[in-house]
C-alpha cells in the first residue's frame, strides 16, 4: 500500500526544534522524504536548490517572515 506521500521531498521550515521533529516524524510515517528541517532563511535558501514537491512553512521564524519562500 502506498502512502500518500510516497516519493514526495517535502521541505520543513520550522524555528522550534521538537516542533520540526515531530512534523518530520508525520511526514515520514506518509511515506515523504525529508529536506530540512530549516530554522532560518538563510538554511531555507540552501535547500531551494534541489527541487521540492512541497514544503511546510512556519511563517515566523524569529523576526523573519518566511513570505519571500513560500512566493
Amino acid at each position: 500500500m502506498s502512502s500518500i506521500l510516497t516519493g514526495r521531498r517535502i521541505l520543513i521550515i520550522e524555528s522550534d526544534y521538537l516542533i520540526a521533529l515531530a512534523i518530520a516524524n508525520d511526514v515520514r510515517r506518509a511515506g515523504g522524504d525529508i529536506r530540512g528541517p530549516a530554522a532560518n532563511l538563510g538554511t531555507t535558501r540552501t535547500f531551494l536548490a534541489d527541487p521540492l514537491d512541497g514544503a511546510i512553512l512556519d511563517l515566523g521564524l524569529g523576526n523573519q517572515f518566511v513570505y519571500s519562500i513560500a512566493d
